[in-house]
């Protein structure tokens, strides 16, 4: 599977395009949305953000453009999201700071 990214040229498509597609990739979506595309699968995890149909876990994951489009506009949404990449980061960081911290074995 390849990761592919939104490219400049793409993402000033996107904003002057007159009517998106019906289907969003989740780099187009993460765009829209304003949050970094390695977000996405954070808050499908946290069933913040539902792809279409029922994709498996390793899949790439298609979104409807209108529901993208009620997201961007759904101020309540938008804070959830933050406070859940803010939570899923902190305990990222937590437990590298926790195996750092933890004393090393002697062996004897």
């Amino acid at each position: 599977m390849s990761k592919k990214t939104v490219r400049d040229q793409d993402r000033k498509w996107l904003f002057s395009a007159i009517r998106l597609p019906g289907i969003l990739e989740s780099d187009e979506a993460a765009f829209l949305l304003g949050v970094p595309s390695h977000t996405i699968p954070i808050l499908i995890a946290a069933k913040h953000l539902k792809p279409l149909g029922k994709p498996s876990e390793k899949a790439s994951k298609k979104f409807s453009a209108d529901y993208i489009n009620e997201l961007v506009h759904d101020q309540k949404w938008q804070d959830h999201a933050i406070r859940i990449i803010e939570l899923y980061w902190a305990n990222q960081n937590g437990k590298k700071r926790k195996a750092l911290s933890a004393p090393v074995a002697q062996a004897a």
